[in-house]
């Protein structure tokens, strides 16, 4: 009888420890879920700001282009200019090209 008792006893324990862990678990398991949100906010304002930049570099080589479109159709630039604009133009359509 005394040996019941005493595994009573030891089953009792157990079961309060496995509360305790299950209790534990619990309060990291929502730590977890919390610091997934901030990451799931986080990432969304980072696709956010790709996006923008996107749109950026694409209205910046509407830019580029027309600049140098109207760059090829004037003719008030002095020669410094004009060495200037010719050796962009050549360089600036393969930049463009690798964006």
């Amino acid at each position: 009888m005394q040996t019941a008792k005493k595994n009573l006893v030891s089953q009792e324990d157990k079961i309060e420890q496995l509360k305790a862990d299950y209790q534990i678990t619990l309060y990291e398991l929502d730590k977890c879920r919390d610091h997934l949100e901030l990451k799931e906010e986080a990432l969304a304002t980072q696709d956010k700001c790709i996006i923008q930049l996107k749109d950026t570099i694409e209205k910046l080589k509407i830019r580029i282009q027309k600049l140098l479109i109207h760059g090829n159709s004037s003719n008030h630039f002095n020669s410094d200019e004009e060495n200037a604009l010719n050796k962009s133009e050549m360089v600036l359509p393969d930049l463009l090209m690798n964006l």
